[in-house]
C-alpha cells in the first residue's frame, strides 16, 4: 500500500468571502467548527499513519478559534504544517507566523487591485497586500505561497504575480486550476476558453523557464506538465495524490479534490484514518483511476510530459475516470505550437 503523505483538515466551514468560483459546497455550509479534540486525535492518527505535511483549511481557518494553537500542536507532532486561508485575517496573525514559523498560502489572484477585488470582493486586495509588505519587511517572506486560481478574468496574471512575488523575496506561487465541484452558476462565465486555456499554458511554460532557481511556480492539478518539458529526467506524478482530506463535520474523502459519494470513506468518529486510507474502497478507487489513464492516454504522443492529465479533474468534470480532463485540448495545442516555435528556430538557426 502506498504511503498517506498529506492531510487537508477543514476546520470549519464558515467564511468571511463569497468567491464565484468557489469549490466548498455553499448548500452544505451549516458553520460548524471541527471541535478541539477531534482536530487532535486525527492528527495523532495521521502522524502514525506516517503522514508528513497537513494543511489546515476551510471555508477560512483562521475564523476557527485558536487555530494558532493547533498549528502549533501539529509542528510539536512533527509535521509541516500549512494555513490555507484568503489573506483577510493575515495582517493581524503576523506575530503568530513569526513565532510559529510555518507555511501560509495566501489567495492572491491577480497583481492588480480591480482584478483581485473583481474576484474576491472589494477592498481585499490592499489590506492583504498591506500584510504581505509587512511579512516581507520582518523577514517572513520564506514561509509565503501565494496561491492563483486562473480564470478568464485574471489568466493574463501569471506574470505581474511573478514579479510580485519576487519583489516581497516570496519564494513560491502556486497554481491552482478552476475546479468543477461544487462552483456556483456565477462561475461558469469564468471558466477558460480552449484558446485562453493554451495562452495560459504558455506563459505557465516561459515564466517556469525565466524564474528557474528564483521562484518555484508549482502546478498541482498539471502533474508536473511544463516541468518535464524544461527538465527530461522529471519523476512520475501520483495518478491520485497521496492525500486524505476531513471536512468541518468529520467526513472523510480521498484525495483533497474530490466529494463524491463514492470517495467518502468514512467518518473520523467511526473510522480510524488508517482503516479509511487502507480501505478497499480507496484502493479500488486508486486502481481504477491509474488503469483509466494508461487506457485511455497511453498511446499518446504526448503522454511523457502530460501523464494523462489530471484524474481529479477529470472525475469532477465527467463523473468518471475513462474520459480526458478538461485541458487535454489546450495542452495539445501548446505542445504542436512549441513545436513549431522550435523547428523555426532551428531552421533559423541553420540559415534555412
Amino acid at each position: 500500500m502506498i504511503p498517506c503523505s498529506h492531510l487537508y483538515l477543514e476546520l470549519t466551514d464558515r467564511c468571511n468571502r463569497r468567491c464565484a468560483y468557489c469549490f466548498q459546497d455553499t448548500a452544505l455550509r451549516r458553520t460548524r467548527d471541527l471541535p478541539r479534540e477531534e482536530a487532535e486525535r486525527v492528527l495523532r492518527e495521521f502522524k502514525a499513519l506516517g503522514g508528513r505535511y497537513v494543511t489546515f483549511s476551510g471555508g477560512e481557518p483562521t475564523l476557527w478559534p485558536d487555530w494558532p494553537s493547533l498549528a502549533e500542536f501539529a509542528a510539536n507532532l512533527g509535521l509541516v504544517t500549512t494555513l490555507a486561508t484568503n489573506g483577510s485575517t493575515l495582517g493581524s496573525h503576523i506575530d503568530v507566523l513569526n513565532r510559529l514559523r510555518m507555511y501560509v498560502a495566501v489567495s492572491l489572484d491577480a497583481a492588480r487591485p480591480e482584478i483581485h477585488d473583481a474576484l474576491r470582493g472589494p477592498d481585499t486586495f490592499a489590506p492583504l497586500h498591506d500584510a504581505l509588505l509587512r511579512i516581507s519587511e520582518k523577514g517572513l517572506s520564506e514561509f509565503i505561497i501565494l496561491s492563483y486560481t486562473p480564470c478568464s478574468l485574471n489568466y493574463r496574471e501569471l506574470p505581474g504575480l511573478c514579479r510580485l512575488a519576487l519583489d516581497l523575496r516570496i519564494p513560491h506561487l502556486s497554481v491552482s486550476v478552476l475546479e468543477q465541484r461544487f462552483a456556483s452558476a456565477a462561475a461558469e462565465p469564468l471558466a477558460l476558453s480552449q484558446g485562453e486555456k493554451v495562452e495560459f499554458l504558455t506563459q505557465l511554460y516561459l515564466l517556469k523557464r525565466r524564474y528557474a532557481g528564483r521562484l518555484k511556480i508549482g502546478a498541482c492539478n498539471f502533474r508536473g506538465f511544463a516541468d518535464r518539458l524544461l527538465d527530461p529526467t522529471y519523476g512520475r506524478s501520483d495518478v491520485i495524490d497521496r492525500t486524505l482530506r476531513v471536512d468541518a463535520h468529520g467526513r472523510i474523502f480521498l484525495t483533497a479534490y474530490l466529494a463524491a459519494e463514492r470517495f467518502l470513506l468514512g467518518d473520523i468518529g467511526r473510522t480510524p484514518l488508517a482503516e479509511a486510507w487502507g480501505s478497499e474502497q480507496a484502493e479500488t478507487a486508486r486502481e481504477e483511476a491509474e488503469s483509466a489513464l494508461y487506457s485511455r492516454c497511453g498511446a499518446c504522443d504526448a503522454f511523457r510530459v502530460c501523464q494523462g492529465g489530471s484524474a481529479m479533474l477529470s472525475y469532477q468534470l465527467h463523473g468518471t475516470f475513462s474520459q480526458a480532463d478538461d485541458w487535454c485540448e489546450a495542452k495539445l495545442r501548446f505542445l504542436d505550437r512549441l513545436r513549431q516555435a522550435e523547428h523555426s528556430t532551428a531552421q533559423t538557426g541553420r540559415g534555412e
